[in-house]
C-alpha cells in the first residue's frame, strides 16, 4: 500500500511514559540509505528523551557519496565533499559533527550503532572508527553490529 504513519507529537509521547517502560521512537528515516543529511528542521527529538541512538550503516563505506547519503546534496553543500567521492573513514567520521547528526542531540545521552559490521572487507575498521567517534564527538560508547547475523560489540570510552 505504501502508506505511511504519521508520527506523535511530543504531548502524546509524554502520555505513553505513563503506561510503557521504553518508547522507540524513530525521529528521521533515510529513504532505506545507510546514511542520512538532516534537513535544517531536522532531528525531531521529543525533550523528554532520556537517550538518543544513532544509526549508521556501514555498508555506506566504500561506496559512492551520491549512492549512500540520503540528501547527498546537502552533504556535498555542507562539506564540499563531492558526490562522485568514496564514503571514506573520514568522510563516515564527518557525520558526527554539530551540524549534522549530532544536531541538536545532547552526547551525554547518546550512543552510536554503526550496523552492518559484516558488509565490510577489513572488519577491524568498524572499531577504529568507533574510537574514532568516541575521541571526536566525547560520546561514550559505540555499538559495532551485524544486526541481521545477530553480533553486538560494544566499544565504550576509558
Amino acid at each position: 500500500s505504501g502508506a505511511k504513519l504519521t508520527g506523535l507529537d511530543f504531548d502524546e509521547i509524554d502520555r505513553l511514559r505513563d503506561v510503557f517502560d521504553v518508547i522507540l521512537v524513530e525521529a528521521d528515516g533515510a529513504k532505506g540509505k545507510p546514511l542520512k543529511f538532516p534537513a535544517s528542521y531536522e532531528p525531531v527529538i521529543p525533550l523528554s528523551s532520556e537517550m538518543t541512538y544513532i544509526l549508521c550503516g556501514l555498508d555506506s563505506v566504500c561506496g559512492r557519496v551520491d549512492e549512500t547519503v540520503f540528501r547527498w546534496e546537502l552533504f556535498k553543500n555542507a562539506t564540499g565533499i563531492d558526490g562522485a567521492a568514496c564514503v571514506t573513514g573520514s568522510v563516515l567520521l564527518r557525520f558526527f559533527s554539530d551540524d549534522i547528526l549530532l544536531k541538536g542531540v545532547d552526547v551525554k545521552r547518546c550512543a552510536v550503532i554503526l550496523n552492518k559490521y559484516d558488509a565490510l572487507k577489513n572488519r577491524s575498521s568498524a572499531f577504529e572508527l568507533a574510537k574514532a567517534i568516541i575521541l571526536k564527538t566525547q560520546i561514550e560508547s559505540v555499538v559495532v553490529a551485524s544486526a541481521f547475523f545477530g553480533i553486538f560489540y560494544i566499544v565504550k570510552k576509558v
